[in-house]
């Protein structure tokens, strides 16, 4: 303690007498209070991350954004909650720590948590922080590669619509995908009938019954391998009435984060689709595919021979930067299927219908646009991953539907990236 230019030290016995005075009047504050102590008092340092935070008792779209924790103050009071016996702050608290996971790319413990969280989902005292808590299922199941749930488990999140930062720390960049924010519309945005959908229970019994055991198996990026055309289209033609229906977009650019045309001189990137068929049976069909060039020889796709034989292969396990998920009418889904029909054996170009020109024609069918997406390199020009996935990091997507983001799924891939 200082006062003017002398310094006055606070005796030991008294610092005790202090100490003991603090306990006495925490084990006199109820324990909700005690929580809101431990919330508010939590040291949120300078590089969490921006969004909501998920310990307020009541959400509102006038809130200002507040700081996500990071991932040891997350724990920290994860672990002093634990202690006060209030599932209700422990249903907060654990939304706060899946969060901070997200938000620093440990999909997986991301995962644990809300498998927790989701068996505490009645404590949780808002519609909102019950959507925030989907809107974080969804995003953890695309990075698993478990499209079709993630959807659905958007759709259950409602009217919740994403921002996006990036954030550069020691010559690296770090993607944010959970800054969000809640729409003024109070409905959930799709083309389908509400009752079509599995309702929430049956989806909290699918998402608890996940396997915990293979989650880093299914976070493996694993090299595609090619597929025939036609049977890929004819998995959809499996006899069963369909309900609804989704379509996603997968960016993997060549530097995360960067409107790089490409890197180490021969990786360019890749973009690829997925498309989910519902069936009443409750069955889905859901295949992830994508265009590549037929490398015939070695400059095969280049800018000096840009032309070349089409293939078409399977990217369930392909990794990705950035992805859009929207639900679809069944006139646009099969509208897709149409088009890849049709011009499923066109030649590959490198400056006219690579694998960039593939994905967002298809998103441009499924009411999706992205803005800024091509560019020059030499001896070319067109469209490709480094633009497109940088205009999503941006915000520059759109839903024909709403005019605006909502209505969709919106994931980045949240890891520290290569250096500049």
């Amino acid at each position: 303690m200082k006062f003017g230019s002398g310094n006055i030290k606070m005796p030991k016995h008294a610092t005790r007498i202090v100490c003991l005075g603090i306990c006495f009047l925490l084990l006199n504050i109820p324990v909700h209070a005690q929580f809101d102590l431990v919330a508010v008092s939590v040291d949120k340092k300078v590089d969490s991350v921006w969004a909501y935070p998920s310990y307020l008792a009541e959400f509102s779209t006038s809130l200002a954004p507040q700081k996500i924790l990071n991932i040891s103050t997350a724990e920290k009071q994860w672990e002093v909650v634990k202690k006060t016996n209030n599932r209700s702050a422990e249903a907060f608290a654990l939304l706060d720590l899946s969060d901070a996971y997200i938000a620093f790319g440990k999909e997986q413990l991301a995962y644990s948590y809300l498998n927790n969280l989701l068996q505490l989902k009645g404590y949780l005292t808002n519609d909102a922080a019950k959507s925030h808590m989907y809107y974080n299922l969804a995003v953890v199941l695309a990075h698993l590669k478990m499209y079709p749930l993630a959807m659905e488990a958007f759709n259950q999140a409602k009217n919740i619509i994403p921002d996006f930062n990036i954030k550069r720390k020691r010559r690296k960049y770090r993607l944010i995908d959970s800054v969000f924010h809640f729409s003024q519309n109070a409905e959930s945005v799709n083309l389908n009938d509400a009752d079509d959908f599995k309702t929430e229970q049956d989806l909290d019994n699918a998402l608890l019954n996940i396997d915990t055991a293979n989650v880093s198996v299914l976070l493996r990026n694993e090299p595609s391998i090619p597929v025939a055309l036609d049977s890929v289209l004819s998995a959809y033609e499996d006899g069963k009435k369909a309900i609804y229906y989704a379509v996603a977009i997968h960016i993997k650019q060549p530097i995360t984060g960067k409107r790089k045309i490409f890197a180490h001189f021969t990786d360019v990137g890749h973009m690829f689709i997925t498309l989910m068929k519902y069936n009443e049976d409750e069955t889905v069909v859901s295949r992830s595919f994508g265009l590549y060039p037929e490398k015939g020889f070695l400059f095969s796709a280049t800018p000096l021979f840009p032309k070349t034989d089409p293939v078409y292969k399977n990217d369930a396990k392909h990794s990705w930067d950035e992805m859009l998920g929207k639900f679809v009418s069944g006139d646009q889904f099969n509208r897709i299927l149409e088009y890849i029909d049709q011009t499923g054996n066109n030649a590959y170009h490198l400056n006219s219908n690579n694998c960039s020109d593939f994905a967002l024609t298809i998103a441009t069918i499924a009411g999706i646009e992205i803005s800024d997406t091509k560019a020059s390199w030499p001896l070319g020009y067109g469209n490709n991953p480094a633009f497109a996935g940088q205009s999503i990091l941006d915000a520059n997507y759109l839903n024909y539907e709403t005019n605006s983001r909502e209505g969709i799924l919106a994931c980045t891939n949240n890891l520290f990236l290569r250096s500049k």
